[in-house]
């Protein structure tokens, strides 16, 4: 997201206020984070109420088949059971998470890097640089913010980012993606990821990985913003005394 041009004395009042102690949410990182808090209450309790709907759907089914003999409560299972909250409802829901939450990460990095552009008064842009949107960002953080987030964090980031594209452009069907063993390695290498029939299978444990990979990402690019403007802060402080 480009810095629009308002006039002068507006931005460099709004660059003054970034540099101070944010006390308001002004940074873009730290609005990241509450953002964030939202998204993952809201993963946890769409998890829950699935358990409770699947398990209320039991429960009503529960007193017909417990009035048939073992040979035909066996086959009512069969016919009855509510396996569309798992095969269905619960898949599409954590597909759609995870689409959200690297929808969420290209966002925020995209206004970090705008606080950044405006804080050091670099001219160049993010996207005069090269790679998908997150490796866009990654560069120019660190080559014009400083920061040094651990490179293992972007490496899962990228990871989750591969998984959001096969499931956005292939419907998780791997071998109707781009680069289906890079997929095929990705899952097999990760906790929570399976291949069932040619597609992605989702367990919780992902999604939780997912959801602990952007907390991390979010803490600690809040980390190294408010270092970059106690930097700035204390390099102009100097300057002017």
């Amino acid at each position: 997201m480009d810095i629009p041009n308002p006039p002068e004395h507006i931005k460099n009042a709004f660059r003054r206020s970034l540099l101070e102690d944010d006390e308001w949410g002004l940074l873009a990182s730290n609005r990241a984070c509450q953002k964030f808090t939202d998204l993952r209450r809201y993963a946890l309790a769409m998890e829950q109420l699935v358990d409770q709907a699947g398990q209320t759907e039991i429960k009503a089914l529960s007193p017909e088949a417990d009035a048939l003999d073992e040979n035909d409560r066996g086959e009512f299972w069969a016919w009855h059971y509510p396996v569309h909250w798992d095969q269905v409802v619960r898949g599409t829901f954590r597909a759609s998470t995870i689409t959200a939450l690297i929808s969420f990460v290209e966002i925020s990095l995209s206004q970090i890097c705008r606080d950044v552009r405006l804080i050091t008064q670099e001219e160049l842009r993010p996207r005069d640089l090269n790679g998908s949107a997150v490796e866009k960002s990654k560069k120019y953080l660190k080559r014009f913010g400083g920061f040094t987030v651990d490179q293992v964090i972007w490496k899962r980031i990228d990871g989750i980012v591969q998984i959001r594209n096969a499931l956005v452009h292939a419907n998780g069907d791997i071998d109707q993606y781009r680069n289906p063993r890079q997929i095929r390695e990705i899952v097999s290498e990760t906790q929570g990821l399976n291949e069932t029939y040619g597609a992605i299978s989702i367990d919780k444990s992902y999604l939780e990985h997912c959801l602990e990979c952007v907390e991390d990402l979010m803490s600690s690019l809040s980390f190294e913003m408010k270092e970059l403007c106690s930097r700035k802060k204390q390099f102009e402080e100097r300057g002017n005394s």
